[in-house]
C-alpha cells in the first residue's frame, strides 16, 4: 500500500559518519536506522566521500543481503572506490532479483564505470517472466481520479469493496457488477482509505485510513469499523501513544485485528476495543501488507526493507522466511495467503508473484501479472474462489509526487484486473 519512503534514487549517495566517536546517538531500532540513513544526519554528513558511502551501505547489507536496492548501492559504491569485481558481483545480484537493468543503465555515474562486456553479462542474467494465463479486465471504475488503494471481498455476499486514498470513500461492486457508494467522499471526516478487510461473518468492514479530528483539526491515522449492512461507522480505533502513525493494512482473526504501521513501524493489535502495540519497531521496521493462514495460527507480515516475517500466534514465536539468493521479498505492498503460498505485489519488480512456501522457505516463484499495459502502481487484491482480483493502477506515485490536490484530469480511471490461479 501507500509506501512511506521513496527508495533511494539512482543519483543519490547515502553517506554516514563512521568516526569512532559519532556526533549522534546510534539508532536503537531498524526503523530509526533506515530513517536516519535516508533522511537524517548520516545522509547529510558527506556528499562525495565514496569510502564512507561504501561503509554505510555495508551496514545495510549486513542487515539484509537480499534487498536488491542495498545490493545496487553496494555495487555502485564498490565501483566508485575502484573495486570493479566486487561491484559487478553486487550489481549482478541486484539485476537477478529485480529482473531489469533499468537502474543500472539510467545511472550515468555507474554506467561510466561498468565495462561493456559486463553489461552484456548482466543482460543475460534475467528474463521477465510472463504469467501462464493472460490477465483479464474485471472492472473499470467510471470515476476518474478515484485512486483505489485497498481491496477486499465479502466472504458472504461476494461483493468487492474498494477504498479511495484520494477521496476518502469506499465503493461496493456487487456480484452483478453494480457499483454503489458504501460511504461517500470524506464522510465521517475521513481523508483517505488504505487497507480493507471484512470479518469472516460478513458483519463488519474494517479500514485503515486518516481522518480529521474535529476537536483539534489534526490529521490522525486510525482504524475504522463499519457496519457492512448500512455503512454506518460503528467505532474508530486509535493507539494510546504519541507516535506518528500511518496504519496501512490489516487482517482479522476471530475478534482480533492486526494492523501494520508504515510510519513508526511495528505491528498493532485491536482486542477488546483497545488498540496496542503487538510487535515493536526493533523487530519490524516499515510494515505494509499482512495476511493470515485460514485457521488463523500464522501471520505473514511484510517489512519493506527486510522481507516477510512469519509469526506463530500459538507459540508466540516469529521467523523470517528464507529464500534463494536470486529472490527478494522486499518492497512488498499487498499480501494474500493462498493454498500454501503468498501472493505478493512487488512494486520494484513491477509485478505480482506467487511464492510457494515449504518449511518456512520460499521454494518457487510464479508470475501472476507482469508487463500488462494497465499494470502501474498496483497495490492490493483478494481471492474469490480460484480468481485473484487486484487493483492494477492506483496512481499512488502521482499522489506521492504532487499531493492529493492533484487534478482528477491528471489521473486515470482505476482498473481491476483478474487472474485465474
Amino acid at each position: 500500500m501507500k509506501p512511506l519512503i521513496t527508495l533511494i534514487t539512482i543519483s543519490t549517495i547515502i553517506t554516514t559518519s563512521c568516526d569512532k566517536q559519532p556526533k549522534h546517538e546510534y539508532p536503537t531500532s531498524k526503523t530509526e536506522m533506515i530513517n536516519d540513513i535516508y533522511y537524517g544526519e548520516m545522509r547529510e554528513t558527506m556528499t562525495n566521500d565514496y569510502p564512507k558511502y561504501l561503509s554505510t551501505i555495508k551496514e545495510l547489507v549486513a542487515l539484509n543481503e537480499n534487498n536488491p536496492f542495498f545490493q545496487y548501492h553496494l555495487g555502485r559504491a564498490q565501483y566508485l572506490v575502484g573495486n570493479s569485481n566486487k561491484g559487478f558481483d553486487a550489481i549482478k545480484k541486484h539485476v537477478s532479483q529485480i529482473q531489469t537493468l533499468e537502474y543500472v543503465v539510467s545511472d550515468s555515474l555507474l554506467i561510466a564505470n561498468i565495462e561493456t562486456d559486463q553489461i552484456k553479462q548482466l543482460q543475460s542474467t534475467y528474463s521477465n517472466g510472463k504469467p501462464e494465463k493472460a490477465e483479464q479486465v474485471a472492472f473499470e471504475l467510471p470515476q476518474q481520479g478515484f485512486t483505489a488503494e485497498g481491496l477486499t471481498i465479502s466472504p458472504i455476499s461476494k461483493s468487492i469493496y474498494l477504498g479511495s486514498i484520494r477521496l476518502g470513500k469506499i465503493i461496493e461492486i456487487d456480484s452483478s457488477g453494480n457499483i454503489n457508494d458504501f460511504i461517500s467522499e470524506h464522510q465521517f471526516d475521513i481523508e483517505n482509505i488504505l487497507g480493507l478487510e471484512i470479518d469472516q461473518r460478513g458483519e463488519y468492514l474494517y479500514a485503515c485510513g486518516e481522518y480529521t479530528d474535529s476537536a483539534t483539526q489534526q490529521l490522525k491515522s486510525g482504524v475504522f469499523k463499519f457496519n457492512l449492512t448500512n455503512g454506518q461507522l460503528k467505532q474508530r480505533f486509535l493507539p494510546n501513544d504519541t507516535l506518528n502513525h500511518e496504519f496501512n493494512d490489516l487482517t482479522i482473526i476471530n475478534d482480533e485485528v492486526y494492523v501494520t504501521d508504515s510510519k513508526s513501524g511495528g505491528l498493532y493489535k485491536i482486542k477488546n476495543d483497545q488498540m496496542s502495540l503487538f510487535i515493536d519497531q526493533h523487530e519490524l521496521s516499515l510494515t505494509n501488507g499482512i495476511t493470515k493462514t485460514p485457521e488463523g495460527r500464522f501471520l505473514f507480515i511484510t517489512d519493506m526493507f527486510f522481507g516477510v516475517m512469519k509469526y506463530d500466534l500459538q507459540k508466540n514465536e516469529h521467523k523470517w522466511l528464507k529464500m534463494p539468493d536470486h529472490f527478494t521479498l522486499t518492497s512488498i505492498d499487498g499480501l494474500t495467503y493462498h493454498k500454501g503460498g503468498l501472493i505478493a505485489h512487488q512494486f520494484t519488480l513491477n509485478g505480482i508473484y506467487y511464492y510457494t512456501i515449504e518449511d518456512d522457505s520460499i521454494t518457487q516463484k510464479t508470475t501472476i501479472s507482469h508487463g500488462h499495459p494497465l499494470l502501474k502502481d498496483h497495490t492490493t487484491g483478494d481471492v474469490l474462489g480460484h480468481t485473484y482480483y487486484f487493483i492494477a493502477n492506483s496512481d499512488i506515485d502521482i499522489l506521492n509526487r504532487y499531493g492529493n490536490d492533484v487534478s482528477a484530469d491528471s489521473l486515470n480511471n482505476t482498473f481491476i484486473l483478474k487472474q485465474e490461479l
